[in-house]
C-alpha cells in the first residue's frame, strides 16, 4: 500500500504538469513571440508558488469553522474558510469540508470505501463532479475539502416541490448523465447515486457528490460492505409490496415524503436505487448507474420512487420483481417520451438496458445539447444572501465546533503517516499517501489569463476525445415501449 500510493501520488503530479504544459502550448500557437513568452513566464511563476505551497503541512487549523450542515453515518460535513498560508497571498476561500473517524471507519470496515471516495475525486476534475481541493489527516481524523455547493441537494428541491416539469427534470438528468458518463470513462462505478449526492450550485447546475460506495475494480477499492442478500421472507414481503402498489399515488407521494429524510440519515443508505443485480450479488458494471438515473428520472416527474415501502425488505422485494411491481399512476401524466425513457431504464434485464449512447439519443432529449448543457441557464438559481449561505441545508445541533476547532485541539497539527516508518501506528497504515492538494494558480491576472485560456482549450481537446471513448459503449437496439390505454 505505502509503495503503490507514493508512485501513484508521484506519477499522478507528473502526468497534471505535463497535462497543464501541454494545455498552454496549444493555447501559445498562434500567439506572439511577446505574448508567448508572457504565458510561459506565468505557468512557471505557478508552478513554482505551487510547489513552494504544496510543502505546507496542511491541518484543520488552517481553517475556521463557519456552520455544521451536515451529519451522515460515517461523519459530518461543514462550511469552512481557509486561513492564508505563509507567503501565500490573501484568501479568505470558503470550502466543505468533510470530517470522519479513523476508529469508526476502521470498526465498520469502511477504509476501502475511504480510500476510493479519495481515489475518484482526486482523478476526477469534471465540471459534474464536486471538487476536491484538499485531502489531509491526523491521528483521529480523515479530511476532504471540497467546493462549497450552496444551493442544497437535490432531494431538498424535490421536498419542497413534490415533482419537477419534464423541461426542469430532462435539465437535471442531462446534466446527471453527463456526469455519470465522466465518472464511467474513469473506469469508475458510483453505486449510490440518488437526489441526496446530486448539489446545486450557485448558479443552479449540478454536480455530482458522495463517492463513498463508488469502486474501480482496484484492489485498494474492495471491500465487503455491499454484501446484500435476497431477504429469507420472500413470499411475505412479497404479499406487503403488492399492498403498496395498490396504494392511491397521492399517498404514495405523501408517505414518501415523511420517510426520506430519515433514509437520508441511515447508517446503510438507501436501497430505493439500487439494481436488482446488486440486491442479487450477481456481477455487475457501470450499467447499475444507468439504472439509479432511471429510479431519479422517476422520482422528479412522480413524486416518489418507484419501488418505496417503509420496511427496506418490502422495498427489495419491489426492486427484484420489477417487472411487476413498476407502475405509472394516471397523474401527474408524463409524456409517452418520458415513459419510454423510464422504461428502458427500468423494465429491462441488466444487459440490455440503455447505455450512454441510447440515453443521449432517446427522443425525450430530442433539442437538448449535452455538451453545452452546463452553459445554459439552470431551471431554478439559489437565492443567496452570502459566499457563505446555508439556508438550503438543514440545521443540526453543533456540539464539535469548538472540539475541533479550538485551541485545545493539538492533534490537527501532525499527519501520523509523516512520521518516520518504525515509529507508525499500526491503524495509519491503510491511509498512507491521504494527503493531496490540487493545483491552483495564484490569483494574478496574468496567471488567471494563462489558465482561463489553457483550461477552455484543454475542455475543447477533453470534450472531443470524451467523445471518442463515449462511442466506444454498447451498441444496442432501445426498446420501444407503448402506453397501456
Amino acid at each position: 500500500m505505502y509503495i503503490d500510493s507514493y508512485y501513484r501520488n508521484l506519477i499522478e503530479k507528473t502526468e497534471n504538469r505535463q497535462k497543464r504544459q501541454e494545455s498552454l502550448q496549444n493555447e501559445i500557437k498562434n500567439l506572439s513571440p511577446e505574448e508567448a513568452k508572457e504565458k510561459e513566464l506565468a505557468l512557471s511563476q505557478a508552478e513554482s508558488e505551487n510547489l513552494r505551497l504544496s510543502r505546507h503541512k496542511i491541518s484543520i487549523k488552517d481553517f475556521v469553522n463557519v456552520r455544521l450542515i451536515g451529519r451522515g453515518a460515517f461523519g459530518e460535513v461543514r462550511v469552512v474558510r481557509k486561513k492564508q498560508w505563509p507567503g501565500e497571498e490573501p484568501t479568505e476561500k470558503v470550502y466543505a469540508m468533510k470530517i470522519m473517524n479513523k476508529d469508526f471507519m476502521i470498526q465498520k470496515n469502511q477504509l476501502a470505501h475511504a480510500r476510493a471516495e479519495r481515489d475518484a475525486m482526486v482523478e476526477h476534475d469534471d465540471p459534474g463532479i464536486v471538487k476536491l481541493y484538499f485531502s489531509f489527516q491526523d491521528f483521529r481524523f480523515l479530511y476532504f475539502v471540497m467546493e462549497y455547493l450552496p444551493g442544497g441537494d437535490l432531494m431538498n428541491l424535490l421536498i419542497k416541490r413534490e415533482i419537477l416539469s419534464e423541461a426542469e427534470t430532462r435539465f437535471y438528468i442531462t446534466e446527471l448523465i453527463e456526469a455519470v458518463q465522466a465518472i464511467h470513462r474513469h473506469g469508475y462505478i458510483h453505486r449510490d447515486l440518488k437526489p441526496d449526492n446530486i448539489l446545486i450550485g450557485a448558479d443552479g447546475h449540478i454536480k455530482l457528490s458522495d463517492f463513498g460506495l463508488c469502486t474501480s475494480g482496484a484492489e485498494s477499492h474492495l471491500s465487503s460492505f455491499y454484501n446484500a442478500v435476497v431477504p429469507s421472507n420472500f413470499d411475505k414481503a412479497k404479499q406487503s409490496s403488492t399492498e403498496i402498489k395498490t396504494k392511491p399515488s397521492l399517498e404514495r407521494r405523501n408517505s414518501w415524503k415523511r420517510m426520506r429524510k430519515t433514509m437520508s440519515y441511515s447508517t446503510v443508505g438507501t436501497s430505493n436505487y439500487m439494481a436488482p443485480e446488486i440486491l442479487l450479488e450477481k456481477g455487475y458494471g457501470p450499467e447499475v448507474d444507468w439504472w439509479s438515473v432511471g429510479v431519479i428520472l422517476y422520482e422528479c416527474l412522480i413524486g416518489y420512487a418507484p419501488f418505496s415501502c417503509e420496511d427496506t425488505t418490502e422495498t427489495c422485494i419491489m426492486i427484484l420483481e420489477f417487472k411487476q411491481s413498476l407502475d405509472f399512476p394516471n397523474e401527474p401524466h408524463i409524456t409517452d417520451e418520458a415513459y419510454d425513457l423510464i422504461k428502458n431504464c427500468l423494465l429491462v434485464e441488466q444487459e440490455e438496458r440503455v447505455s450512454y449512447d441510447e440515453l443521449a439519443s432517446h427522443p425525450w432529449f430530442t433539442g437538448t445539447n449535452f455538451k453545452t448543457i452546463r452553459q445554459q441557464k439552470a431551471p431554478w438559481v439559489p437565492e443567496l444572501d452570502s459566499e457563505v449561505d446555508t439556508s438550503n441545508f438543514d440545521d443540526f445541533e453543533d456540539d464539535n465546533a469548538d472540539f475541533f476547532f479550538g485551541d485545545d485541539y493539538t492533534e490537527g497539527f501532525e499527519d501520523p503517516t509523516a512520521k518516520p516508518l518504525k515509529d507508525w501506528d499500526p491503524k495509519h497504515l491503510p491511509f498512507v499517501g491521504w494527503t493531496f492538494k490540487r493545483f491552483e494558480p495564484k490569483d494574478r491576472p496574468s496567471v488567471n489569463s494563462v489558465f482561463q485560456s489553457g483550461t477552455d482549450s484543454g475542455h475543447a481537446t477533453t470534450t472531443q476525445s470524451n467523445e471518442a471513448e463515449d462511442k466506444k459503449a454498447k451498441k444496442g437496439k432501445i426498446a420501444v415501449w407503448s402506453r397501456k390505454k
